[in-house]
């Protein structure tokens, strides 16, 4: 539990938050980052970590409302721990996107050293540390049993998500292309990687890698909601069992009650930050959303041909959700409930 000033007890657990791009992980991160408590690391795995410089850091206004943020009053790179000479210690390349899939059980001591780096930069300046991914949807149990954290789960509904994309440019549509396009090896994303001709593609740099996902995502734009629906509801899905919290957006901005139900998962945990200012918008559906909610029931039908058995929701998890789920989430966690 928190104090009176908003400090959390330091032998609390770090605290992960995973959310897909678009799902209002920058105002859940914010809610940690505005409490004294916390040391709050912005997408720990985020490409510019690779090369940010310490007088790269200020936000432009225009980006923040581009992006619409909350209203930032410091840089969003100012925790970490920024080398004079650019990056972050012990940030690579292959974080961001290439290892982007890890088996709860797999070795990865590179990455195990930058996130104890984080987690320990926190701790010694007297702060519980919390990471907020949007890159790590596939290795969060590898991040769970390596980092015993409290882990949070962020969920929106898809169509939103894809709206939100297109709305901005045409970054995360790339971004997902270029995650399944670079894990084609793995036992899931490969299928789907195969099924929509995701190539692969490794450059020397991530601006090499980004200009070669958007052409590719450019040119097959309208053929690519379904692809993105598999991959997202596959992440979700994954991350079920490893969550202690799981957080419907769409949810907590328009029922009270859920909400409320939310707030107290987040106080079983020793967490106390207020959602009553939630408000994740929901795009209209007109000709063309209806064309991509309509593919929705032939993208499960292939999902369920692939997921894995241990990805399944147990009933005893979906029944203690539920009440905190849209009807959407509901109707979807329950086709791929556990037999």
């Amino acid at each position: 539990m928190t104090n009176a000033e908003g400090r959390p007890p330091l032998a609390s657990r770090p605290v992960f938050v995973h959310g897909m791009w678009r799902t209002g992980s920058t105002y859940i991160w914010k809610k940690f980052r505005d409490l004294p408590g916390y040391r709050a690391y912005y997408e720990p795995l985020n490409e510019t970590l690779w090369i940010v410089r310490p007088v790269e850091t200020e936000i432009a206004p225009e980006y923040t409302t581009k992006m619409r943020h909350p209203e930032m009053k410091e840089p969003f790179w100012k925790d970490f721990p920024l080398r004079a000479q650019g990056g972050v210690e012990h940030f690579l390349k292959v974080f961001s996107y290439e290892q982007y899939c890890l088996e709860p059980e797999a070795r990865s001591p590179s990455l195990f050293r930058y996130i104890e780096n984080l987690i320990s930069f926190a701790e010694l300046n007297g702060q519980v540390p919390v990471l907020q991914f949007n890159r790590a949807l596939l290795r969060s149990g590898w991040l769970c049993k390596n980092f015993k954290p409290r882990t949070i789960l962020l969920l929106r509904n898809p169509l939103d998500i894809w709206q939100s994309f297109l709305s901005v440019n045409d970054y995360f549509v790339s971004g997902i292309c270029l995650i399944i396009g670079q894990n084609r090896r793995h036992k899931v994303l490969g299928k789907i990687a195969e099924r929509y001709d995701v190539p692969f593609f490794r450059g020397v740099s991530f601006v090499e890698e980004g200009e070669f996902y958007s052409l590719f995502a450019l040119s097959k734009l309208d053929e690519l909601y379904p692809m993105f629906y598999e991959f997202y509801m596959l992440t979700c899905l994954y991350n079920v069992a490893f969550a202690d919290c799981v957080i419907d957006m769409n949810a907590v901005s328009t029922d009270s009650r859920k909400r409320s139900l939310v707030t107290d998962s987040l106080e079983s945990l020793g967490i106390q930050i207020s959602l009553d200012d939630c408000a994740i918008p929901s795009y209209p559906i007109q000709d063309r959303e209806r064309k991509w909610q309509s593919c929705e029931p032939e993208a499960r039908a292939r999902l369920q041909a692939i997921v894995p058995p241990e990805w399944r929701v147990p009933a005893d998890a979906l029944k203690a959700l539920s009440p905190m789920l849209t009807e959407y989430f509901q109707e979807n966690f329950s086709i791929f409930k556990s037999k």
